[in-house]
């Protein structure tokens, strides 16, 4: 696995807006500027962070790997996996407060909340990009290690390799092909599934393969 470089940053003390069905209420005190950044990042991960699963290890070991799509633009977009380990997580860390929410959603917006002004900086691999976040324990600075997830890379099949797609008498293909800059993201459906949109007038539904597993011919 290639360690492409490190970033540190600060523990970000960005107020919580809790997700959770119970706990929905926002105080009328926060002030404008706080609720217009919770706006903010309620749009980017929407539309730029974007969440597609997250895992548990079966060793039962307290880890947590969660699989993100980050759309730099709506047509420039990276894989990426974030590592969280909360064996004996420091006090006010990050690790802390996410192994004790509940739900994915919120577990999620904190991953970004916490890196996100860094987003920028990082040059992010073509094939997938692991980001691990570890609190240091003496100067409760966050860890940002930048690496290449070498266990989730995907082999793409080559176009001529995918010849059910080629009508065996005509040769004609059965389904229009998109370059990735054609192409600009609309909106977060499920999972690996969006909807995508080209030019003004074509909408399209795009799944990505979610791991090296799922590719099959």
């Amino acid at each position: 696995m290639e360690d492409r470089h490190s970033t540190i940053l600060p523990q970000e003390q960005v107020p919580f807006l809790s997700l959770d069905p119970e706990n929905s209420n926002v105080k009328s005190d926060r002030s404008s500027s706080v609720i217009e950044e919770d706006v903010d990042i309620e749009q980017e991960l929407e539309e730029k962070w974007v969440r597609n699963l997250s895992m548990h290890f079966r060793d039962g070991s307290k880890r947590e790997k969660f699989f993100f799509t980050y759309f730099k633009t709506p047509h420039v977009s990276f894989r990426v996996t974030v590592s969280m380990d909360y064996t004996s997580p420091p006090t006010d860390s990050l690790e802390l407060e996410l192994s004790k929410l509940k739900y994915q959603r919120d577990k999620s917006r904190r991953i970004y909340e916490a890196i996100r002004t860094c987003l920028e900086d990082i040059e992010f691999y073509p094939t997938v990009t692991n980001l691990k976040l570890k609190t240091d324990s003496k100067d409760g600075h966050l860890q940002v290690k930048v690496t290449e997830d070498i266990n989730e890379i995907i082999p793409y099949p080559l176009l001529e390799e995918l010849k059910h797609h080629v009508d065996p008498v005509t040769g004609e293909k059965l389904y229009p092909i998109f370059n990735q800059s054609e192409i600009d993201f609309d909106n977060h459906m499920r999972g690996f599934v969006y909807q995508m949109y080209t030019g003004n007038e074509i909408c399209i539904k795009k799944k990505e393969i979610p791991g090296p597993n799922s590719i099959a011919f």
